[in-house]
C-alpha cells in the first residue's frame, strides 16, 4: 500500500513539472514558450511599424451630443498618431426681437433661442406699459426701482423741466430719441439725478437754443444734440469722460465751448459743422480728438491742441475755412491725414517737438499758407501732403527726409526753388507736377527712381540736374516744361519712356554721358530702329518732337 501511495506522489509531483497554471487557465509548457514568441514578435512589429497614418472623421456636435475632432491612426498597427478631442454640445443662438411698450399695451425685452433646437436660451422679460404724466411718457426700467423718459407724449409746452422722478421712484434716463424732431421746443431743463442722455435724444430739435445738463450725467449718447442748429450754449457737465461720435454736430449757432478736465474723448463729428464756434477751451485731461470732430468750424481763428492729446483721427480741422493759427501740442507724433484739408485761410503752423510724420493730404489746398518749416524728425513726406497749396513759396526741411511721395507739391505755383535732400531715394508720381513757378532742380544721387510725371507741366523749370544713380526716365517725367533747355543723360540711364520729353518746346540740348553706348527706338508693332546719340541737338528734337511717344532702349550687345 505504502509502495502504491508513494507512486501516486511520484506521478503527480511529475504532472507538476508539466502543467502550470494562470487565472483558472491551464497551460503546458511548451504553448506558455509559443505565447511568449508570439507576444515579443507582436511587440516587434509595433515597434518597428512604419505607420500609414488613417483618417479617424471628426463629429460635429450638436444640441445635445458632444462632438470629437478629426484624429489620426495606423492603418497597419492601429496605433492612435493623433487623438481626438471632446467637442462640447452646443446651441446656435438667435435672437427673438423686441418689441417696444405703448401706452396700450406692454413691451418685451429681446431674448434668445437655439436655430436647430428651438430651446429658449434667454427669456424675453416684460416691458410695462409706458405711462403719460403731465404730458412725458415714462418707461419703469428692468431694475423696476427707476424710471426712463420716452417721448414728449402730449406735451405741447416750448420751455420743457424733465423731472427727477416719477410715481416716487428716480428717473435716470432720457430713452434714445426721446425727442428728436421737437421742433416747437426751445429749452430743455435737465434736473439732477438724471445721469443718462441716449442717442439721438434731442437730435433735429431745430428751434432748441439753451440745454442745462447737471453733472449727475456721466453719459450722452451719440448724436444726441446733433443739428439743434439754434443751440447758442451747452454746458458739458463735470464728470463726463467721453463726448461720442456726432454728439453736436451741426449745431450752427453754438459759440463758446468749455471741455471739463473729465473729459478723456472726444469722437468722431462731435463738433462738426458748428459755424458759429469761436472759442474753445480744453480741460486737462483730455488725451483723443476724433476724425473730423471739428470740421467745419467756420469761425474758429486759432486752435491749440494741448500736449495731453496723443491721438488725432484724419480731418480734424478740415474745411475750417477762416483758421489762420494752430499750434500742435508736444503730445503728438503725427499730423493726421486730411488734418487741414481746405483751410484756405492756415497761414501759420506750430509743430510740437515729436512730430514724426505728416501724413496724406495733411496741408492739402491750403491756400493761404506760403511758408513752411518741416520738423527735422520727420523722413517721408506722404502723399497730397502740400497738393494744391498754391501760394506756398517756401519749404523749409531737413535731411532726415528719404522720400518725397506722390503729388506732395502739385499745383504749388507759387513755389520757385526746392532743394531735394540728399537722403532721397524715391520722387513719386506728379510729386512736382504743376509747380509753375519752379526754375531749377538739383535731383542728388541718391535718387534711384523718379516716377512717372514727376515734373510734368513745371513751365518755368529752366535747368534740371538728374542723379547718377538712376536707370530709367519714366512716362512724362518732364512732360509740358516748356522752358527746359538742356538736359544731360549720364550712363547708368538704360531706358527713357514715352513722353518724358514731350512738348519740351524749348529743349536745345540733350547730351548723352556714355557715346559707347547704342540706342534704339521703340514703338509697338514695329521693328526697333537705331537712333544716333552723337548731336544734342539732334538728340533733343527726337526726345521732343519726332520720337516723343516712343520708348527708348539701349541696345545689348551679347
Amino acid at each position: 500500500m505504502k509502495k502504491f501511495l508513494s507512486l501516486i506522489f511520484i506521478l503527480l509531483l511529475f504532472s507538476m513539472a508539466l502543467v502550470s497554471c494562470d487565472n483558472g487557465e491551464v497551460t503546458t509548457l511548451d504553448e506558455e514558450t509559443t505565447d511568449t514568441e508570439e507576444s515579443s514578435s507582436e511587440t516587434e512589429t509595433t515597434e518597428f511599424c512604419e505607420h500609414e497614418e488613417e483618417i479617424i472623421p471628426a463629429k460635429d456636435p450638436s444640441c445635445n451630443e458632444t462632438g470629437r475632432t478629426e484624429g489620426k491612426k495606423c492603418k497597419k498597427c492601429g496605433e492612435i498618431i493623433e487623438p481626438q478631442s471632446t467637442i462640447p454640445s452646443r446651441h446656435v443662438s438667435i435672437m427673438i426681437p423686441a418689441k417696444e411698450a405703448t401706452t396700450t399695451s406692454t413691451g418685451l425685452t429681446h431674448g434668445e433661442k437655439c436655430y436647430i433646437c428651438g430651446i429658449i436660451l434667454k427669456q424675453q422679460q416684460i416691458i410695462p406699459r409706458t405711462t403719460v404724466i403731465d404730458g412725458f411718457e415714462y418707461r419703469l426700467n428692468d431694475d423696476l426701482e427707476s424710471y426712463s423718459v420716452v417721448s414728449l407724449g402730449e406735451c405741447t409746452d416750448i420751455s420743457i423741466v424733465i423731472p427727477s422722478s416719477f410715481n416716487n421712484l428716480p428717473v435716470t434716463t432720457i430713452e434714445d430719441y426721446a425727442f428728436k424732431g421737437c421742433n416747437m421746443l426751445t429749452s430743455a431743463t435737465i434736473s439732477e439725478g438724471i445721469t443718462s442722455i441716449g442717442k439721438g435724444a434731442f437730435e433735429q430739435c431745430t428751434s432748441l437754443i439753451s440745454v442745462q445738463i447737471p453733472d449727475t450725467v456721466s453719459h450722452i449718447g451719440m448724436g444726441a444734440f446733433s443739428v439743434c442748429k439754434s443751440l447758442e450754449n451747452i454746458n458739458i457737465p463735470v464728470g463726463l469722460e467721453r463726448i461720442n461720435n456726432y454728439t453736436f454736430s451741426e449745431c450752427k449757432s453754438l459759440t463758446e465751448l468749455v471741455i471739463p478736465d473729465s473729459v478723456t474723448y472726444i469722437g468722431a463729428f462731435a463738433f462738426r459743422g458748428c459755424e458759429d464756434l469761436t472759442d474753445i477751451t480744453f480741460g486737462k485731461g483730455v488725451r483723443e480728438l476724433g476724425a473730423y470732430a471739428f470740421s467745419g468750424c467756420n469761425s474758429l481763428v486759432e486752435f491749440t491742441i494741448p500736449d495731453t492729446v496723443t491721438s488725432i483721427g484724419s480731418g480734424l480741422l478740415a474745411q475750417c475755412e477762416n483758421l489762420k493759427s494752430v499750434t500742435l501740442g508736444n503730445g503728438l507724433t503725427s499730423v493726421s491725414e486730411y488734418m487741414f484739408y481746405k483751410c484756405t485761410s492756415l497761414a501759420d503752423i506750430k509743430f510740437g517737438n515729436n512730430i514724426t510724420s505728416i501724413c496724406r493730404s495733411a496741408f492739402s489746398n491750403c491756400e493761404s499758407l506760403t511758408s513752411i518749416e518741416i520738423p527735422d524728425q520727420v523722413n517721408k513726406i506722404e502723399a497730397y501732403t502740400f497738393h494744391k497749396c498754391i501760394n506756398l513759396e517756401r519749404v523749409i526741411h531737413h535731411d532726415s527726409i528719404t522720400e518725397i511721395s506722390d503729388f506732395t507739391f502739385e499745383y504749388c505755383e507759387a513755389l520757385k526753388e526746392f532743394s531735394i535732400p540728399i537722403k532721397v531715394t524715391n520722387i513719386g508720381t506728379g510729386a512736382f507736377a504743376s509747380c509753375s513757378s519752379l526754375t531749377s532742380i538739383v535731383v542728388p544721387d541718391s535718387v534711384v527712381d523718379i516716377e512717372s510725371s514727376a515734373f510734368s507741366r513745371c513751365s518755368s523749370l529752366v535747368d534740371i540736374t538728374l542723379s547718377k544713380s538712376l536707370s530709367r526716365i519714366r512716362e512724362g517725367v518732364f512732360y509740358y516744361c516748356t522752358s527746359l533747355e538742356e538736359v544731360t543723360i549720364f550712363a547708368g540711364v538704360t531706358q527713357i519712356d514715352d513722353h518724358a520729353f514731350e512738348m519740351c518746346t524749348s529743349l536745345a540740348k540733350v547730351t548723352f554721358e556714355d557715346l559707347s553706348k547704342e540706342w534704339s527706338v521703340h514703338e509697338m508693332g514695329t521693328i526697333p530702329y537705331t537712333v544716333d546719340v552723337l548731336d544734342p541737338a539732334t538728340n533733343a528734337y527726337n526726345l521732343a518732337v519726332k520720337y516723343m511717344d516712343k520708348t527708348w532702349l539701349v541696345i545689348e550687345n551679347d
